[in-house]
């Protein structure tokens, strides 16, 4: 999942040639010749990622935390003014400047939560298509994320059940399960085995000691 994200930097590089070559890094940038040579040496296209890769999934980040703040009806001035602490933090600030997984599976952790709130008051099936589609992303950048799957999940599932159509049922499961089974096949390639059995095999295992 958190190559997915990278592949359209590196497509435009290769596209457009922002970047021909990394030959613009010299001694007064960084006091080390071998530091130099290898920043230099490396494929442009992986530069232009580096380059912008941080620094666009942070402002994406920061512009939805900015639109959460206004669906709770906070003034313009003080969406503002904590959206700007909130840009001074080291997920944000500090991580910006970095390609880890953490810094997109922000983005798309803050966007699950723009629209649930947001299917909290339409209960649109657009929402909660958005809502389980962005969960399932941040599943498949970081599989650390099914923890924030369950607990907002509670909560999706107290509303539709609240709502007039229970078809957002099957709207909210098809997507993040699609996600989950396609993070489970790709670990299936790469390890011979389905994340969730192994897991389910530690448990048994746990449980039997």
């Amino acid at each position: 999942g958190h190559s997915i994200t990278q592949i359209p930097f590196i497509w435009i590089n290769q596209t457009f040639g922002v970047f021909q070559d990394s030959n613009f890094w010299d001694t007064s940038d960084f006091d080390h010749a071998h530091y130099v040579w290898w920043r230099n040496s490396i494929n442009p296209d992986f530069t232009f990622m580096e380059l912008f890769y941080g620094p666009l999934f942070s402002a994406l980040s920061v512009t939805v935390f900015y639109l959460i703040l206004r669906s709770f009806n906070f003034t313009q001035k003080n969406s503002i003014l904590v959206t700007f602490l909130f840009g001074l933090s080291t997920i944000v600030w500090a991580y910006s400047q970095t390609t880890l997984n953490v810094v997109p599976q922000l983005l798309f952790v803050l966007l699950s939560y723009l629209f649930f709130k947001r299917f909290q008051k339409s209960q649109s099936a657009k929402d909660v298509i958005f809502t389980s589609a962005s969960l399932g992303f941040t599943f498949l950048i970081r599989p650390d994320g099914i923890l924030i799957i369950i607990i907002l999940s509670i909560f999706t599932f107290l509303l539709i059940k609240q709502s007039k159509s229970k078809l957002n049922y099957i709207w909210y499961i098809i997507p993040v399960s699609s996600f989950v089974f396609l993070f489970d096949y790709i670990e299936f390639i790469r390890k011979g085995s389905f994340l969730i059995a192994r897991s389910a095999e530690k448990s048994f295992n746990h449980l039997q000691l």
